[in-house]
């Protein structure tokens, strides 16, 4: 769905993307993240045609980003997506079908479908200084979709959401996600981790790593355990004797969350003999998750770039 070859871009001399490759496919989410002035939403930017690089080559679905074929294959919602002050969001939305070669009879239909489709149906004649941010974002999020893009770009999509809106726009994109590629940049790595099965990293305009969030988690070589009832230090010390165990520490002091660390070619051996043993205790286990927080992988690679 992506490819990007020896990308650069500058600004000045600031390098805003360093000879960046990377590939992406068509299917489910992927996560774009890195530090603030990583380079993200030049990178966004230059997929969708808005900026031109200085060198290398991006192409969406084949096709160059110079070229006008690429009309209609991409949507994209900024992180603060204005609408025009004044105008009905029905009008705004026409406009935008319209503008992509629709009729006027095909854009109303189109606006209609896709605001049912995320709720917002009923704000068509209100306009947009009089809608709250949350119904501003699902309009946007609506509009990004409009004339059936292969690829969505979505900058924060859940930024300054409260928890409920965030978790209904998280839906939406989760809804499209079989007919439509989303790439999101967030900072918000626990909802990434959720919805997406790629992660992108990037810093100071430079690939880290581009890899599944299952294998991320992995590099961290380790099992937490979440019991219902606390364990004690005679537990403690008896995990601590596994074979492969390097250490067993509690989260916060908790013992009720067990965190242990190993070194071992058989993770899933060790965690068959960690549930035998509280079975056997009688504690019962209420979440065992192997590996690391995607945050902690990132911020690990991050830190090693520099």
């Amino acid at each position: 769905m992506i490819e990007c070859r020896n990308l650069v871009k500058s600004y000045g001399r600031v390098r805003a993307i360093n000879d960046l490759t990377f590939d992406v496919d068509a299917g489910p989410p992927i996560g774009l993240v890195g530090p603030n002035g990583a380079g993200k939403t030049t990178l966004f930017s230059l997929i969708s045609g808005f900026l031109t690089a200085d060198s290398g080559t991006v192409r969406v679905d084949g096709i160059d980003a110079d070229s006008s074929r690429r009309n209609g294959i991409i949507g994209i919602l900024p992180q603060d997506a204005p609408f025009l002050k004044g105008i009905r969001v029905r009008d705004q939305l026409d406009l935008f079908a319209r503008l992509q070669g629709m009729s006027a009879r095909e854009a109303i239909e189109v606006t209609r479908t896709v605001t049912t489709d995320f709720g917002v149906a009923d704000l068509l004649d209100r306009k947009p200084e009089h809608l709250s941010h949350g119904q501003r974002k699902r309009v946007a999020l609506a509009q990004s979709i409009i004339g059936q893009p292969k690829l969505v770009l979505l900058d924060e999509p859940t930024s300054g959401l409260d928890p409920v809106v965030a978790d209904d726009v998280r839906r939406l994109i989760q809804s499209r996600a079989h007919a439509i590629t989303f790439m999101i940049s967030s900072h918000n790595l626990a909802e990434l981790e959720d919805i997406c099965e790629t992660i992108i990293v990037i810093n100071e305009g430079r690939l880290v790593v581009a890899t599944s969030v299952a294998e991320l988690r992995g590099r961290d070589q380790r099992l937490r355990v979440r019991l219902a009832n606390p364990a004690d230090d005679a537990m403690i010390a008896r995990l601590g004797r596994i074979e492969g165990v390097v250490d067993v520490t509690c989260a916060n002091n908790d013992l009720k969350q067990i965190i242990i660390r190993y070194d071992c070619m058989d993770p899933d051996r060790l965690q068959m003999e960690v549930l035998g043993l509280m079975q056997a205790a009688g504690l019962p286990v209420v979440e065992l998750s192997q590996g690391g927080k995607l945050a902690e992988g990132i911020l690990r690679l991050v830190r090693d770039e520099k």
